[in-house]
């Protein structure tokens, strides 16, 4: 949701009489707000409410605002596109809500649309004056939107299958549905599939003859109960994405286990095998085999760093030795006959690996006995490694349980120094982690304090 530009937003969770807002928006001239709640099913109450946020006698109630303050406020809703809901309501309170059903004038219609409250302040013996004004975009959502639900397996190749899955959540003891498709640009391809299922599938495939160009389509669903009284469970519009090429991506198999954040990022330790293994989006089998599919001659050309790689296989395995960043790429092409047609196809895989040194060891020189308010400093050495480094280190003790400091920070350098003061006699703990974006090495150590 959003107000019109000339208006200033406010965006936070607010509470207004102990009701969570999602939104905040307020007018130019800050003297009144106005909350939603999100986006709104066309058919269930969309609550607006209004605040003044000035008023000159805010914790009054109703009956003491009017016999003391005399003031009234007039809110004026209007909504452009709905006039019918357009609605002035008078109010002795700095606080108003209106409450709106759209689903008898908007008919599904679903979308932005956009609402103006104009409040004015009303005193015995005094003028009529605004007080402001501000405007706000609401959303409007399918009423369908919550029994039916629609996907697909794609984004698929062109000449290659693409099942379509809709999810019916629509409860009846003796079910029967019609489940509708229709594809504006491919109308060959509508059907009607009648079922009891709550749950139906419907592979097409898009033949690149037929196809103009690659992109992203719409396929209407209109969900039906069928019985003595047939009726609309509603209608989705879902968007599925087709391809010239072969799509995919390349994944990765480390022979050592590793750090969940470390394989999001894609780094790599400069002594650690990695398989690259080329992944092909392929749901139906089509290019691949699968139950009985006659799989297509598939080829892979990888270049590594600019290089090309000897090997054609699916999966090879490299050790990247020096700290850098690793472009990726392998071109796969896929030949099959399928009928009386060659269908080749081909598309290019990337992805980029960081490679980083392993630290090699972690060493800590310094006294660990030291009297009472005196220095105590640990100068600490990490060998080996590719920076950045991470290093956090904690001191405890056992008797009191009391943590004196804990330290966390990121430097360049594989150097730093611990420093630190005790207050009390008694043995601490040390505890002490750095690591890089592959490895972390741990040491503990017992400081006395006499």
């Amino acid at each position: 949701m959003r107000s019109l530009s000339s208006f200033f937003i406010l965006r936070f969770v607010s509470l207004i009489n102990g009701i969570s807002c999602r939104e905040r928006i307020c007018s130019q001239n800050q003297t009144i707000c106005l909350y939603d709640f999100g986006p709104v099913p066309t058919d269930e109450r969309a609550t607006f409410t209004v605040e003044v946020t000035n008023p000159s006698k805010s914790n009054t109630t109703a009956y003491e605002y009017m016999s003391i303050s005399n003031t009234v406020y007039e809110y004026r809703f209007k909504f452009d596109q709905f006039p019918q809901h357009d609605k002035t309501i008078s109010f002795p309170r700095h606080i108003c809500v209106y409450d709106v059903v759209f689903a008898s004038t908007c008919e599904r219609k679903v979308g932005n649309y956009t609402v103006q409250v104009d409040v004015w302040e009303y005193q015995l013996d005094v003028p009529a004056h605004p007080v402001g004004t501000v405007v706000d975009t609401f959303e409007l959502t399918d009423i369908a939107l919550r029994w039916l639900e629609v996907e697909n397996d794609g984004p698929v190749t062109l000449d290659s299958p693409i099942t379509f899955s809709v999810f019916n959540r629509h409860k009846l003891d003796d079910p029967s549905y019609e489940y509708r498709f229709a594809f504006d640009q491919f109308p060959q391809h509508d059907k009607t599939i009648g079922s009891i299922s709550h749950r139906v599938e419907y592979t097409v495939t898009f033949e690149s003859s037929s196809t103009s160009k690659a992109g992203n389509y719409t396929v209407k669903v209109d969900v039906w109960f069928i019985g003595v009284r047939s009726c609309s469970i509603g209608t989705v519009l879902h968007t599925f994405e087709l391809s010239d090429s072969i799509t995919g991506m390349i994944n990765l198999n480390r022979n050592q286990h590793i750090r969940y954040e470390v394989l999001m990022n894609k780094f790599v330790s400069t002594v650690t095998p990695v398989k690259l293994m080329a992944d092909i989006a392929d749901p139906t089998g089509f290019f691949t085999g699968r139950c009985g599919i006659q799989p297509a001659n598939i080829t892979y050309k990888w270049i590594i760093n600019d290089e090309v790689q000897e090997e054609n296989s699916k999966v090879i395995e490299r050790t990247f030795s020096q700290p850098q960043l690793n472009n990726i790429s392998v071109i796969v092409t896929a030949t099959k006959t399928n009928g009386s047609r060659l269908i080749q196809k081909s598309g290019t895989l990337s992805t980029t690996l960081k490679s980083r040194d392993l630290i090699t060891e972690f060493t800590v020189d310094g006294i660990t006995e030291v009297k009472v308010f005196e220095r105590l400093q640990l100068d600490c050495k990490i060998h080996g490694g590719t920076p950045p480094f991470h290093y956090r280190y904690s001191f405890s003790m056992k008797e009191s349980l009391f943590e004196a400091e804990r330290v966390e920070k990121a430097t360049n350098e594989s150097f730093f120094s611990i420093v630190n003061y005790f207050s009390e006699k008694g043995t601490k703990d040390l505890f002490i982690r750095v690591e890089n974006d592959v490895s972390s090495l741990f040491k503990s150590l017992t400081i006395s304090v006499y």
